[in-house]
């Protein structure tokens, strides 16, 4: 049988990036992982005032919101590859990810959370920062 980390080791974890945001009209992060935050290179503080929105560069905006709304429609939806920015403005991509719904106790949902694996993010060189 595997043993199931504790909620400590998950946060501290520096391999797999977990990151969620809430239901808002602009949806703000809630939550990033040690991975995440080492990934997008955000303090805490920042963090938890950021739009989703703002983790994909501008014109590819409307991507993302296809697979978030793609994630709401199904409960969760598996990705090959998604462009994102830092927040120094440095694009990656994520090879291979998962996003699904978080709810709540009376079954309503509450936000989306994402996994993906550091050791198949890319950093995407030649590319202008992106602001």
């Amino acid at each position: 049988m595997t043993e199931v980390p504790s909620l400590e080791a998950a946060h501290e974890n520096t391999r797999f990036a977990i990151l969620s945001h809430g239901t808002q009209e602009d949806p703000i992060y809630n939550y990033f992982n040690r991975a995440a935050m080492e990934t997008f290179q955000y303090e805490p503080e920042e963090i938890y005032q950021l739009p989703s929105r703002k983790s994909a560069p501008p014109d590819l905006r409307v991507d993302r919101a296809a697979l978030i709304q793609a994630s709401v429609e199904r409960g969760f939806q598996v990705y090959t590859e998604a462009v994102r920015v830092t927040k120094h403005g440095q694009l990656f991509q994520i090879n291979e990810g998962l996003l699904w719904n978080v709810y709540d106790n009376e079954g309503n949902r509450v936000g989306q959370t994402a996994l993906f694996d550091r050791n198949k993010v890319v950093p995407l060189e030649g590319n202008e920062k992106v602001s």
